[in-house]
């Protein structure tokens, strides 16, 4: 998902288990970290009991680290909505937007 394509392509079942069966597969690009690398290596080992399970991946210290991080973003937003419930509305929306200064 990263590269926006799949690891592994071929022109026929043969060929890809051929290349699934290498193991090899092209770099993500380089504006992704290395961590977000090692993860993804560790996801597509030959070998599925070497491949980290959902709850290996969701304890793993560097996904822990961005659900943090994002779970605190998600707070700061919920933060600036709550204030969006304390914005008056006059109940008169027919009176010019200028008199409401006045």
């Amino acid at each position: 998902m990263t590269a926006q394509e799949p690891p592994f392509k071929a022109r026929d079942m043969k060929g890809l288990y051929m290349k699934i069966i290498k193991g090899r597969y092209p770099p993500i690009p380089s504006h992704y970290s290395t961590n977000l690398g090692r993860i993804i290596h560790s996801m597509l080992q030959k070998s599925p009991s070497k491949r980290p399970t959902c709850s290996d991946l969701l304890s793993n210290r560097i996904i822990r680290l961005q659900i943090d991080e994002d779970s605190q973003s998600i707070d700061q937003d919920e933060t600036q909505l709550s204030l969006l419930g304390t914005i008056q509305v006059p109940y008169n929306l027919n009176v010019p937007f200028y008199e409401c200064f006045h």
